[in-house]
């Protein structure tokens, strides 16, 4: 059997949408997001979806978290403002596209102007 392009669109088009992440209610807000591969990234949380590996995480306002004093602190120690010395890197266009993401975070802008 074979099927057109257009036949499979009009197929697929009442599939179900994306799996939930538990982390939509935080879309709009600044979020810490760790991933496996990436390192650990801030910004404002344009959406974020479900995927095999983890999530896939987009960021407005990004900021790639390179390094940080304070000891071995976890990443929600990070989020809630408690290292020191933290080192970060904007992003060219602002946008931070995070795969694989394991962790997401709230977190508050202040804590990273």
């Amino acid at each position: 059997m074979e099927i057109s392009i257009e036949e499979l669109a009009t197929l697929t088009a009442g599939a179900a949408p994306a799996r939930a992440t538990g982390a939509e209610h935080l879309v709009g807000h600044w979020v810490l997001v760790r991933t496996r591969i990436s390192g650990v990234s801030v910004g404002r949380l344009r959406s974020v979806q479900a995927t095999e590996a983890g999530w896939s995480v987009v960021l407005d306002e990004g900021l790639r978290i390179w390094s940080w004093d304070g000891g071995a602190l976890a990443c929600s120690e990070l989020a809630a403002g408690q290292a020191t010395d933290v080192r970060t890197e904007a992003h060219p266009d602002g946008i931070v596209i995070a795969d694989e993401g394991m962790e997401i975070i709230p977190t508050e802008a202040g804590h990273w102007s």
